[in-house]
């Protein structure tokens, strides 16, 4: 009798032991299956780009940023890009004369509302920054009419607000970086006249963006020709370039490579490794254009880390942050949700555009 239930109980065992088998199988299996269908699907897409934008040659960025039903629409556009981007990049672009920006406290995101209450949150907000000691707004275009964001920078210009402008496509698969360049200079006619300088690009158009596609030939002259239509409106207003500072290794720095640039945009240079004197001293040995326009995410990097996010203690961190960086008679721009967009943030709903943000009540919690 106990010989059976040994015998019973070992073959329970076996089978639950298959069981637990066959379904860790069933999901690796699934989950294979599920890959291979995606990069079957990336294959497909990419495929129908290449019909589809014909001898629109964009290199790797073919397989990130372009889309077949794009190359349909667009056509006109694509085309004048690739023509732009196939010649030679223009050199004869001089630098402006950049303002006093050695005490500019500058937030991140002023974008277009879609809504009133996204209206009346971000003057809101930027009333709040202004009373905690904010004096600059970074204007931030995505393609949209820019009539309504036109009337916010000319109210905020006679605020006494400092204004920047750039343009700067959400980081997903949807938005686009080749945009329309009439829309791009009917938009600097009407948002540069109140803004003290221009950065061309920013989010997924900036020079890393294109520089981890692959070719940072190819994103130099992107950007180059964004800095051209700038100069087409506005022959005389400073454009700032971009320098990407990295500490793997020691310092490693990617720096945008055309003519023009009146100051630099410094990006990855404000977490907690780096001394903002001793990265000042560093840009200055290699000579890179002053005056430089420090980015303030945060402790770390949204894809960096695996802390959980505690929006005050990164708000206390980009405030104190930025005042350092005043303090070594340099600019700071402060990205209101440290870099994360719309999207979940360590752990944390957080948003950059302030029509969404509610910094004012998350700096009284306690």
């Amino acid at each position: 009798m106990k010989q059976s239930i040994i015998l019973i109980s070992a073959y329970c065992m076996l089978h639950a032991s298959c069981c637990l088998a066959q379904s860790a199988y069933e999901a690796q299996s699934a989950a294979l299956a599920q890959r291979i269908s995606t990069l079957k699907g990336q294959t497909a897409l990419y495929s129908n780009s290449t019909a589809a934008c014909g001898n629109l040659n964009f290199t790797s960025w073919n397989r990130i940023y372009i889309d077949p039903h794009l190359c349909r629409r667009d056509r006109e556009t694509m085309t004048w890009w690739n023509q732009e981007l196939s010649g030679p990049q223009k050199s004869e672009i001089k630098a402006g004369t950049m303002p006093d920006i050695s005490n500019l406290k500058m937030i991140a995101q002023v974008v277009t509302p879609r809504t009133e209450t996204g209206e009346e949150n971000q003057y809101a907000e930027l009333g709040y920054f202004k009373s905690i000691g904010f004096n600059g707004a970074l204007l931030v275009w995505k393609g949209e009419p820019p009539e309504t964001l036109a009337k916010i920078a000319k109210r905020l210009q006679a605020e006494g607000w400092v204004l920047t402008w750039t343009f700067g496509p959400e980081e997903d698969n949807e938005s686009r970086n080749f945009v329309d360049p009439d829309k791009y200079r009917e938009t600097c006619r009407q948002i540069l006249p109140y803004c003290a300088f221009a950065i061309p690009a920013w989010r997924k158009a900036t020079l890393i963006h294109g520089i981890s596609c692959g070719d940072e030939t190819f994103a130099n002259k992107y950007r180059a020709i964004l800095a051209n239509l700038i100069r087409e409106v506005n022959p005389t207003i400073p454009i700032m370039g971009e320098t990407t500072l990295r500490s793997a290794n020691g310092y490693k720095l990617i720096k945008s490579a055309h003519a023009g640039t009146s100051g630099n945009i410094v990006f990855e240079a404000t977490y907690k490794e780096y001394l903002t004197d001793k990265v000042i001293k560093y840009l200055r040995q290699q000579q890179i254009t002053e005056p430089y326009l420090f980015l303030v995410i945060g402790p770390r990097c949204y894809s960096d880390t695996d802390r959980t996010y505690i929006p005050q203690d990164a708000l206390a961190y980009n405030l104190k942050t930025a005042t350092v960086i005043n303090q070594n008679k340099e600019a700071a721009v402060v990205m209101a949700g440290g870099g994360g967009g719309t999207r979940e943030l360590w752990g944390s709903e957080v948003s950059d555009d302030l029509t969404k943000s509610n910094w004012r009540q998350i700096a009284d919690q306690k």
